[in-house]
């Protein structure tokens, strides 16, 4: 058997600790994935007897089904009459949440299979952490699989049929088969190394949500030079990840904020044209980002909109490789169209969207395989020559610019008009299908209006420096920053126990770090967040990207017990 192969069953194995944990309620339980390997489990309520066909050729005690098929395997439900008081089963109704915990934590993000009466559980192949590989006892392969695709292993060593659960396993339910479906992936072994050698290079900072083969591969795709470099830039992306904004987090939280009214998220569904690729469509031209950033600060649209929604996409993408096995990725589509020329635009595009350009360069690797422009105005072309110096090369080499007339027709080039918004269709045309909300436009009444705080410190930072402030906090306080500049900066947030560290490297970052906010700031960025460790929590203030402009910053930063703004 081959070591890929092994890997991957021993991963497969780590489904027992589900099965001694949670019964299954109500039904029989069908565990399986698209995304291989395929666990498969045949339940039924006693005393109904389950045909079992023991082969020949199999060794003994190895009981398999019949009726094999290879891309799916349906089992007929047997229905059985309950007691409603039977202890039994009352206790799996209790149990029950527990499996749809186990159906959330390992079906991947956003994942739709639980279709009632069965429990349709996907597993994704990379999901489990490879050292969960360590605890289980080794399966027995059997070697004749009449090519079908499946291997079938001798139950009793795992236990499956004994005393292991500790007690009747859903009111006597009996387990008669156990079936792994190996298909190949399409990562290759000299690319599953290199993935191997990365995730144990940024073990201690990697979480099992973001933890699978094709996270880790873009990183090595995406980043230039020895893999030490790879790790470096990715171990920067999972601190972000474990800091304040919990990014593993971000794509369950609803989408029900007042801003989310001026800025709708686009996803629309998998691409049936590029393979394995998702689709959003930003409305780039209805979105009012000038006035939405003089009521909205720029650290608001990131946190709540811009992160939370590449999150969103992220748990698509993973979603796709989970179910198919290859690696998937982003078409993001801007729609330019009712755009407005105003003198904002060219500030907006070399500053604010330059910095999401940035940000997504810096912590989306390889995720976004197209940016596609469509209707595009004329004059948004003398912009976009204004802003094409200034993006990342990577950001750069996927944008795509449709023409002005034909765009409509060109862009079924990258998705079905199924997955394409309504408003792009003529008069009396059903072309395109998709339900996107119009982003609302925001009025002047609206501006925030600028009070700095009392007991607010102004600091001053010359060209090609930098400046810290510093606050003590224990763990469970509540730290709370106002921060006005007058010029472009960087910043982040770090908690030590050494007043004079001033090596970022030695520091435990506590908030996100951004490497370039545009100013001067119309709106000040305010956030409240809870303190993870207790430390010396350094606010790390840089001018380093400026040559002569010295930019003042006025900031209030302070620790209570309750947030004073937004957590």
């Amino acid at each position: 058997m081959r070591r890929v192969q092994l890997r991957k069953l021993h991963k497969l194995q780590a489904l027992l600790e589900y099965i001694q944990a949670a019964p299954i309620a109500k039904a029989p339980l069908a565990i399986h994935a698209k995304a291989k390997p395929t666990f498969q489990v045949r339940q039924e309520k006693q005393p109904r007897p389950i045909p079992i066909v023991e082969r020949q050729s199999t060794p003994q005690q190895l009981f398999v089904l019949p009726q094999l098929q290879h891309e799916a395997i349906t089992y007929e439900q047997f229905q059985a009459s309950r007691d409603p008081y039977d202890a039994a089963y009352l206790k799996e109704i209790e149990d029950y949440d527990r499996t749809l915990e186990f159906q959330k934590k390992y079906a991947g993000p956003g994942s739709r299979n639980f279709v009632a009466p069965q429990l349709q559980v996907a597993i994704p192949t990379t999901t489990l952490a490879p050292t969960t590989a360590q605890m289980f006892i080794p399966v027995q392969h059997i070697d004749y699989n009449n090519d079908n695709g499946f291997y079938y292993f001798n139950p009793y060593p795992l236990g499956l049929f004994g005393e292991m659960f500790g007690y009747p396993f859903a009111a006597g339910v009996r387990q008669t088969a156990v079936m792994v479906q190996i298909n190949e992936s399409k990562i290759t072994d000299a690319e599953r190394l290199k993935i191997e050698k990365l995730r144990e290079l940024v073990k201690d900072d990697l979480s099992d949500y973001y933890n699978t083969d094709f996270n880790l591969l873009r990183w090595l795709q995406g980043v230039n030079g020895p893999i030490e470099n790879v790790a470096y830039r990715l171990r920067k992306h999972l601190q972000m990840r474990n800091s304040a904004w919990k990014l593993d987090d971000q794509h369950k939280k609803p989408r029900n904020l007042p801003i989310h009214k001026h800025a709708p998220f686009g996803f629309t569904g998998v691409s049936k044209v590029l393979k394995n690729t998702v689709i959003t469509v930003e409305q780039s031209g209805r979105i009012d980002y000038t006035n939405l950033l003089r009521a909205y600060s720029v650290l608001d649209l990131a946190r709540l909109v811009s992160v939370p929604d590449m999150e969103r996409l992220l748990a698509e993408v993973m979603k796709v490789e989970a179910e198919t096995g290859e690696q998937a990725s982003v078409v993001y589509i801007m729609d330019l169209s009712e755009m407005k020329y105003n003198i904002g635009l060219y500030s907006l595009g070399t500053g604010h969207l330059i910095n999401v350009a940035d940000f997504i360069e810096r912590h989306y690797v390889q995720l976004i395989k197209y940016i596609v422009a469509v209707n595009i105005p004329l004059f948004a072309y003398a912009i976009w020559k204004a802003m094409h110096p200034l993006l990342p090369r990577h950001i750069k080499e996927r944008v795509r610019l449709l023409s002005p007339t034909h765009w409509r027709d060109e862009i079924l080039q990258y998705a079905d008009a199924n997955l394409l918004p309504t408003f792009w269709n003529r008069d009396d045309e059903k072309r395109f299908t998709a339900i996107i909300d119009k982003p609302l436009g925001i009025s002047k009444e609206r501006y925030y209006k600028m009070k700095i705080p009392d007991g607010a410190e102004k600091i001053q930072i010359p060209p090609r420096q930098v400046a810290f402030i510093c606050r003590r906090a224990k763990k469970g306080d509540v730290i709370n920053f106002w921060v006005h500049s007058d010029g472009t900066f960087a910043s982040g947030i770090y908690c030590t126990q050494n007043e004079n560290e001033v090596d970022l490297e030695k520091m435990y970052p506590a908030y996100p770090s951004f490497a370039w906010i545009a100013a001067p700031l119309h709106v000040p960025l305010m956030q409240s967040f809870t303190a993870k460790k207790t430390g010396i929590y350094k606010f790390w203030y840089t001018n380093e990207r400026a040559w002569f402009h010295t930019v003042t910053i006025t900031v209030y930063l302070t620790v209570t017990d309750k947030p004073l703004y937004d957590e």
